[in-house]
């Protein structure tokens, strides 16, 4: 009996296995490119999102950097009249980019199902000390400046869909690299909302790294600081005299 019941349940797992298969076999997601590289002359770029989806699903987008420790200067007013820094606040967990992408029949992402990846479910994640201190504020002034430097974004209509074929649908959507975005593995999730509900989140990775100029001067900088100082003084002492002497030619500075 105990043999026939262990049967019966690798029997069973394994029928769960293949149910997993054939979920996942209706959706799939490519990057590209899968790499970005940073020039010395980059000013941003943009990367393709595209794969496929189930007939009477709808895809969320979101990129998604590293969460981070920042520490933070708490500015207030002294005597009633006087700015100036009342203590230190520190943020956890908080992504240093947060990008949203969505179709046009995701019409309210931050009362839809696909919510928790909305920028204001970061609220839920990013953690604040003191415990004492006002964290909706905090982090919702510190979501403003994210925005600001269109680090964080909510994008909407920007899932577009392809024909229907088989009971799938092809997705294509083109995300933003921001000049601000530094190099790192960065987070692409593909949200399906099917049903009234986030059915699943598939993700993959990708990378921003820097080459040429740029490379050697992060390698020099965190490998031999000292040589980048004397590098960079030299660098200024130089242009300092490049101006000088292009002053000189035109009658000197007024």
């Amino acid at each position: 009996m105990k043999k026939i019941i262990t049967l019966l349940s690798i029997s069973f797992l394994a029928f769960l296995g293949m149910a997993r298969v054939c979920l996942s076999a209706d959706i799939d997601m490519t990057i590209t490119p899968a790499t970005v590289e940073i020039s010395a002359f980059y000013n941003g770029t943009s990367a393709i999102i595209k794969g496929r989806i189930p007939a009477n699903a709808e895809a969320v987008v979101r990129v998604s950097g590293t969460g981070e420790e920042l520490h933070l200067m708490k500015k207030g007013k002294v005597g009633g009249f006087l700015w100036m820094n009342t203590g230190d606040v520190t943020l956890e967990n908080a992504p240093n980019v947060y990008m949203v992408y969505t179709p046009k029949e995701i019409t309210d992402l931050d009362n839809s199902p696909a919510r928790r990846l909305s920028i204001p479910a970061l609220k839920d994640r990013i953690t604040v000390s003191p415990a004492s201190e006002d964290k909706d504020f905090i982090v919702g002034e510190f979501i403003k400046l994210k925005e600001k430097y269109a680090l964080y974004t909510v994008n909407d209509e920007t899932v577009k869909y392809g024909a229907v074929s088989n009971g799938t649908k092809t997705f294509r959507v083109k995300v933003t690299i921001p000049p601000r975005m530094k190099q790192g593995i960065y987070k692409i999730d593909l949200g399906i909302v099917q049903d009234g509900k986030l059915t699943g989140i598939i993700s993959k990775e990708l990378k921003v790294k820097l080459i040429g100029f740029p490379a050697q001067l992060s390698k020099l900088a965190f490998g031999k600081p000292l040589t980048h100082g004397i590098m960079a003084v030299l660098v200024a002492i130089a242009a300092g005299l490049l101006m000088g002497v292009i002053f000189r030619g035109k009658g000197g500075a007024h």
